[in-house]
């Protein structure tokens, strides 16, 4: 596993995390990763599915949303 992969799984780690700052911290940072790496894409919507039930999947919505949002 490479660095990005590691950073990315980290991140994804978060999306679930109590602290709404870090929820936030995390979907924003792989929205912004997911803008340069297509390969991400896959990997959060693959959160969202698993996630399905979670109060925090709106985390992974917003991750996926700053991937396709023009700034």
């Amino acid at each position: 596993m490479d660095c990005r992969e590691k950073v990315v799984n980290a991140l994804l780690l978060h999306l679930d995390d109590d602290d709404s700052d870090v929820r936030e911290s995390a979907a924003e940072a792989l929205g912004k990763l997911g803008k340069n790496n297509p390969d991400i894409l896959p990997l959060i919507v693959q959160w969202i599915e698993q996630h399905q039930d979670s109060d925090y999947i709106g985390c992974g919505i917003d991750a996926l949303w700053d991937m396709v949002a023009t700034d």
